[in-house]
């Protein structure tokens, strides 16, 4: 679903939590990448998954940046429509007893 820059902003991931979002053009390998950055650590290479300072660079190139255009306002607003809209879905389907 995050391959689609459509869904991204749709979804509003940036808007709402105030804070950027880099989606890297290589997602299909994270797997890989996760279990390479766990080798490292363990032979004590400089990427420490411990350290996040450490893995600041990591799979970065070729990425897309989706940051918030929205105020602190806006995204308060936003929050609380969102609070809504989840308490309003409760029980929305009903089961058998």
């Amino acid at each position: 679903m995050t391959n689609g820059d459509l869904a991204m902003e749709l979804l509003r991931v940036a808007a709402l939590g105030g804070f950027e979002v880099v989606r890297p053009e290589t997602q299909e390998s994270r797997a890989r990448l996760g279990s390479a950055l766990l080798a490292a650590s363990a032979v004590g290479l400089p990427w420490d998954i411990t350290r996040p300072d450490t893995l600041k660079h990591v799979n970065t190139a070729r990425s897309t940046l989706f940051a918030p255009r929205t105020t602190p306002q806006e995204r308060s607003r936003a929050w609380c429509v969102w609070q809504r809209v989840v308490e309003r879905s409760r029980g929305w389907i009903e089961t058998e007893e």
